[in-house]
């Protein structure tokens, strides 16, 4: 459906990105870990944060800098509380892997309230 398309979209953004900046900046192992961690917090606002609200907008921002590369990720959702250390939820429960794995997969995962916005921030060090 329409939630796979735009997944698959965010995969071929995350590639453009990665084929323009170059292997050093943008190294190919990064390149799973950033699309796989994007792709989980982009479901999180989806099916928790814009719930019965398929037209409100999600603000995505790659930032590739020397040594790092952090991706934004911004909605209007009401935002969480982030657990210093996200633990891997019990196999019965239906949610809550997304923030274990990107928690796993990249350096560093933080979010913020910046005024009407919830903003998580990914961060992959080189």
């Amino acid at each position: 459906g329409r939630v796979l398309g735009q997944l698959e979209q965010l995969r071929e953004w995350v590639l453009s990105i990665q084929a323009e900046t170059g292997e050093k900046a943008f190294p190919h192992e990064a390149l799973r870990a950033v699309t796989l961690s994007l792709i989980e917090a982009v479901n999180n606002v989806i099916f928790h944060a814009h719930v019965g609200q398929p037209n409100k907008s999600i603000e995505l921002t790659i930032l590739v800098e020397a040594g790092l590369l952090s991706v934004e990720i911004a909605d209007s959702g009401p935002g969480f509380q982030l657990q210093k250390k996200p633990q891997l939820p019990a196999a019965e429960s239906d949610h809550g892997r997304g923030l274990y794995i990107m928690s796993q997969l990249m350096s560093e995962v933080s979010n913020r309230i910046e005024g009407n916005k919830h903003i998580v921030r990914l961060v992959y060090h080189i």
